[in-house]
């Protein structure tokens, strides 16, 4: 069977503790929203789940926002996910993301050619050197003062 593992994508602000395949933690998220008085929370992860090839994918709404509302942008964050590949496909696969793929505050983890690539809106790091099939390998991404390092 051919799948792609996710043990655990979150999103937090600040820069979080590392979680290992064996200590995953729901992230709670925090921030402002213009539209009501209170801060808006939602439980981003972990999503542990198993994608077969060709399958679908899974979705799952942040509370309190609407389908089409981006996330705000926060200077500091940290964005990771465990995968665990048994196939390296060719072209652009998606592994996790967060908000909406066609908008400016989007961030998506992906594998192009079984090499890890980040994008947040029109920027994209690619890593240069493929990972291995059937090991467990930890993408991350964090900004901090207006730099994304991945």
């Amino acid at each position: 069977m051919s799948a792609i593992r996710i043990y655990t994508a979150s999103l937090c602000a600040g820069v979080a503790a590392m979680q290992g395949p064996a200590q995953a933690a729901a992230q709670q998220v925090d921030w402002p929203s213009s539209r009501i008085a209170h801060p808006k929370r939602a439980a981003i992860g972990p999503y542990n789940a198993v994608f077969l090839a060709g399958s679908d994918g899974l979705e799952r709404p942040v509370q309190g926002y609407a389908a089409d509302e981006a996330l705000p942008p926060m200077p500091q964050w940290t964005m990771r996910a465990w995968i665990n590949p048994t196939l390296l496909p060719k072209g652009l696969v998606p592994v996790a993301a967060i908000g909406n793929p066609a908008g400016a505050a989007a961030r998506m983890f992906a594998l192009d050619d079984g090499k890890p690539v980040f994008q947040m809106g029109a920027t994209t790091l690619r890593a240069t050197a493929p990972i291995t099939r059937e090991s467990w390998h930890l993408l991350t991404a964090t900004a901090d003062a207006g730099r994304v390092r991945f």
